[in-house]
This record gives structure tokens, C-alpha cells and sequence, in this order.
């Protein structure tokens, strides 16, 4: 029947017996195997799920299932919305029906076109378009073999390296944050400007232990970013490739604090160095690393803990994870009542924000683990499909591939790290206060 035939109108009964078609399914946000959608043309909600029977898609017409064996072709391209221009994909089925969807939360998206072409496809918007599309070419089994064009059969197009990471802060920027983060040290912490000096060098040493730990892993360092009052980081380029080495990563810097305090207690009592100096790099060296070794998020120590807990239940991870936090907070306000109070409960309520975030982002790992895609075939096509929306190659888009799991020995070996570098750091202060004068910090 065409499209723009009268229909002759039934009975009024008849009509009230048809029942009305079924509603889009309400998406749960921590349901992060749903992408919601909305057809323009249509005006009604549509959740896009890719499932191991093939691509669900359900609106208020109905559920349609969609198996992986009949998407032959995923072609991602980009259509002009007013000056601007938004991803979109066109997904072409054995039959030779098309399925056509674009990016819904980016700029220009409110000035999509209804469908591709005059009286074609609508143009369904959807919400993380590019891990759908990295979904369904992992499920589908599809390869890249052009520019952004995906079917069945041997990859034709080379494989890209990874693209940095945009640069946020110009170049002249980090060498400032360092002198503002010595000045920060002198005016606020009220230290001396060797003090400050001292402290600065601790924590270079502490980020250039994580330097070598992703060295050693073959991933791509940018640098060290110092930010003022609250210590310094190390910038990947890359993802991790699994959960325990981004452990023994977080783990690398704390593990600076012997060979530090060590060293500077050998330089002072060899005349190397001042004894205000050596004394001030051993305290330093020890505080500031057992300070990270913490169990709270974004400190070392909390990073640990997070590959340690992401395989069990969220429920039991957020009660391990928050656990700390509680405790933090309340010791803050038994205990500190001056200024300094304020700060420490500034970066608890940071610590919590963090947290939450890291926890969004491993239920989006969870989903990933769960729906039975392969990780590494849906890394490579969620790099391809980034390159042919972008021109780059990322690997931490949309919350990126979850990391390998860590197993039981590894597990086990993080822990014993973490009781032996922190049992370390007790041992040396402990030391220090019953021998003061044999450790210069009488």
C-alpha cells in the first residue's frame, strides 16, 4: 500500500480497541548498554541496545532486532547542520534497507536535516554515537576497508598510531604552574624557599617513579604537570592496557620514599648536603609519599584500590571505596578546627566527586565486559571509528576499553606491594623517632 493513499476511517469501536503503541523503555543511567535516541521525524524516544542476538532497536512502534549477520556495511560520514557538521553513520542491511543515525549531544546537532534526503531515512539522533558504532562494528565482525566504511572481509586500511592528547595548556604553562606551585609552598604552607625547593624535588622524583613504571609498559608519557597546593601528576598518553598495570603505575611513586629518604640522609651525613636540607628531604621524601598511599581517589594509594575492586559487586566496591572517605571526614571534624581544616575537607569533598566519577566510568567497563564483545576487537574498532569521526586516534573516548582484569596472583602481588612499601615508611619513622639522632631529625 503507498504511503500517501486515503484510508478510509473504521468504526469509532474499532479504533478504541487498538491498543496504543508501546513506549520507548525508561533507561536507568547507570544502564549504560542503552543509547538513547529520538527519531525527529517520528517525535517519539528510541533506545538503541546492542544485545548478543544482534542490534535491538526499540521506539514507541515496537522492538525491532536487527541480527549481527544481516549489517553488512557501517559507513560513518559527516552531515552539514546549518555551519556546522555532525557524525553521523549509515548502516546498510542484507536486504538493502538503511538504517541512518548521527550524534546527538554536539554542536549543530539541533540543525539536523529529518532524513539524509528528501523522503528518505530519518535521521535518528543518538547519544554516544561513537562507542555504538565501535559496538556494532566489533559485534558484527566488521572490518575498516576504507575511510570510515566497515564490512565483512581482510582490514584494508593500515593501522594508526595513537594521536596525543589534545593540548589543553599552552606550552609556556607548566613551567609557570611549577614557579606559582613554589610560591604556593612559601606563602600559604609558610615554608622557606628551600623548603619549598626540597618539596618540589620530592614530588618530581615521586611523578618520574610513575615516568618509568609506564616507560617500562611501552606506553607514552606527556609529562609531568605540577598544580599548585595540591601536588603534581603524570600525564599517559595512552590508556592502560590492564587493571594491574595500572596498580603497580600508581604504586611506582610511593615506592620512591626509601630510596629518597635514604639518599638524602647518605648526602647529608657525607657533607653533600646542608643539614636543614637533608633533614627536610628525608621528612618530605617520607610524608609525602605515605600521604599517597592513602586509600583515597585521586591519590595513589586510592588508585590502587580501585583496580582492586573493580571486578567485585558496585555495590561492595562503593562501600570499600567511600569507606575512607567517611573515615577522612570524620576525623577532620573531631580533630582539625583551624585553617588548615578547610583545605583538608576541600580535597575530601574532591576526593568524593572523583570517585564518583571513576565509578561511572567502570560501570561503562562493566557494560563493555558483560555484553560478550571482544575488548581487544572493540579497542580497534572504537580507534578507527574516532579517526574517521575526527581525523585522530584516541583510545579514551566515551570512557574507552575497559583495561584487562587483574588476576588473583596479581591482585594478591598489589597488596603485598602496598603492605611492604607502607610497612617500610612506618619502619623508617618509627626508627627516627626512637634513633633521632642517628637519622639528623632530632
Amino acid at each position: 500500500m503507498r504511503t500517501d493513499e486515503a484510508v478510509a476511517p473504521g468504526p469509532a469501536a474499532a479504533l478504541d480497541d487498538v491498543p496504543p503503541p508501546p513506549a520507548a523503555p525508561r533507561v536507568d543511567a547507570d544502564d549504560h548498554g542503552a543509547f538513547r535516541a529520538v527519531d525527529p521525524h517520528a517525535g517519539t524516544a528510541v533506545v538503541v541496545r546492542p544485545i548478543a542476538a544482534g542490534l535491538e532497536i526499540h521506539g514507541s512502534g515496537g522492538v525491532r532486532t536487527l541480527g549481527w549477520g544481516e549489517i553488512e556495511e557501517v559507513r560513518l560520514f559527516r552531515v552539514k547542520a546549518h555551519t556546522m557538521q555532525v557524525a553521523a553513520a549509515r548502516l546498510t542491511l542484507a536486504g538493502g534497507e538503511h538504517i541512518a543515525i548521527a550524534r546527538m549531544h554536539t554542536a549543530g546537532a539541533g540543525y539536523l536535516p529529518l532524513t539524509l534526503e528528501p523522503d528518505g531515512i530519518p535521521l535518528i539522533r543518538v547519544e554516544r554515537m561513537r562507542l555504538l558504532c565501535a559496538a556494532i562494528i566489533a559485534r558484527a565482525g566488521l572490518s575498516e576497508v576504507d575511510d570510515g566504511v566497515f564490512r565483512s572481509g581482510a582490514r584494508m586500511t593500515p593501522e594508526r598510531d595513537i594521536t596525543p592528547r589534545p593540548r589543553v595548556l599552552p606550552e609556556w604553562a607548566p613551567p609557570l604552574l611549577l614557579l606559582l606551585s613554589v610560591v604556593g609552598l612559601v606563602l600559604v604552607f609558610e615554608l622557606t624557599l628551600a623548603g619549598a625547593a626540597v618539596v618540589t624535588l620530592v614530588l618530581l622524583v615521586h611523578e618520574y617513579g610513575h615516568v618509568l613504571a609506564m616507560r617500562s609498559l611501552g606506553l607514552r608519557v606527556r609529562g609531568v604537570l605540577f598544580l599548585p597546593l595540591l601536588g603534581a601528576a603524570t600525564v599517559p598518553e595512552q590508556a592502560f592496557p590492564g587493571r594491574h598495570d595500572e596498580a603497580r603505575v600508581a604504586l611506582s611513586g610511593p615506592m620512591t620514599a626509601l630510596p629518597m629518604a635514604l639518599a638524602s640522609m647518605l648526602l647529608w651525613r657525607l657533607g653533600v648536603i646542608s643539614d636543614q636540607t637533608g633533614r627536610d628531604a628525608f621528612v618530605w621524601s617520607l610524608a609525602l609519599n605515605a600521604l599517597n598511599l592513602l586509600p583515597l581517589m585521586p591519590l595513589d594509594g586510592g588508585r590502587a584500590l580501585l583496580t582492586l575492586t573493580a571486578s567485585l559487586r558496585p555495590l561492595t566496591r562503593r562501600v570499600i571505596q567511600y569507606v575512607p572517605v567517611v573515615l577522612s571526614a570524620a576525623l577532620l571534624v573531631a580533630f582539625l578546627r583551624e585553617p588548615v581544616g578547610l583545605a583538608v575537607g576541600a580535597f575530601i569533598v574532591f576526593s568524593g566527586v572523583v570517585s564518583h566519577l571513576a565509578f561511572r566510568r567502570q560501570s561503562v567497563h562493566a557494560w563493555m565486559e558483560e555484553s560478550g564483545i571482544a575488548l581487544g576487537a572493540l579497542r580497534a574498532a572504537l580507534r578507527d571509528v574516532t579517526h574517521a569521526s575526527s581525523g585522530a586516534v584516541r583510545e579514551d573516548v566515551d570512557g574507552g576499553v575497559p583495561p584487562a582484569p587483574m588476576t588473583g596472583r596479581q591482585a594478591a602481588g598489589v597488596i603485598v606491594v602496598y603492605c611492604v612499601t607502607a610497612a617500610s615508611i612506618v619502619g623508617i619513622v618509627a626508627a627516627a623517632a626512637r634513633w633521632p639522632g642517628l637519622f639528623g631529625v632530632s
